[in-house]
This record gives C-alpha cells, structure tokens and sequence, in this order.
C-alpha cells in the first residue's frame, strides 16, 4: 500500500487491544472485564484491517490482543460457573438450621441469663461430685 493510502485509512488500535489484552492477562478476576473488551475490539479492527478500512500494520499486536482477551475470558468465566455450581452442591448438602424444630427439641431458656447461670452451676456439680 502506498503512503497516501495508508493516510486515508483509520489508524490502527494494535496497542490498545495489546493492552486490554495483557490486562486481563494479568488483572486476575477484572479479566472479566479487560478481556471482553480486548476480544471485541480485536475482532471488529482485524475485520476492518482484512477490508481495507484500517490501516494494518500493527495487524500482530491486534491479534495477540484479542487471543489474550479470549482465552482470559473464557477461563474467568469457566471459573466463575464452576465456582457458582460448586457453591450450589454445598448449599444442597449442608442442612439449614430448622433440623432441630423436627426433632422436638426446644430450649425456651436457651437465652435466659438466669438459665446459663443454672446451667454453669450444674456442670460444676457434676464435674465435682457435689
């Protein structure tokens, strides 16, 4: 391509999809969000850059960017059902606390202040044989 084509063309964002895409590289979970970024800029710029819309000389950094932003979303988000999914079986295995109102065990005194002291009171007596 000739210079004065390149000067009519929109100007490449290699950089800044490199970027977004070694953010989400690097920023852990907030890849939830660098990374779709990064993914949809890449493809919509590597599409203009295949048409002839955008200047395509940082065509690799695009590239590179966008593959980043994919493949961090895409773990994030198998991280994040897996995780969700796995906070659910737990939910479903560990009894709630009503399981004690079904076996009619009822301690009305559980509160009381004068209950606790009675209770203290009898485990001394126990423990010491008084």
């Amino acid at each position: 391509m000739s210079n004065e084509t390149q000067t009519r063309l929109k100007p490449h964002r290699g950089i800044f999809v490199f970027t977004f895409g070694i953010l989400s590289f690097i920023s852990g979970f907030f890849a939830i969000v660098f990374g779709p970024i990064a993914w949809i800029s890449g493809r919509r710029d590597l599409k203009e850059m295949n048409t002839g819309v955008m200047n395509n000389s940082d065509g690799g950094l695009t590239q590179a960017g966008q593959v980043l932003g994919m493949i961090m979303t895409i773990f994030w988000a198998l991280v994040l059902i897996l995780g969700l999914l796995g906070l659910g079986i737990v939910a479903l295995l560990v009894p709630s606390g009503d399981h004690f109102e079904d076996h009619g065990v009822h301690d009305t005194n559980y509160y009381d202040e004068g209950s606790a002291d009675a209770y203290g009171e009898e485990m001394m007596m126990d423990e010491y044989g008084h």
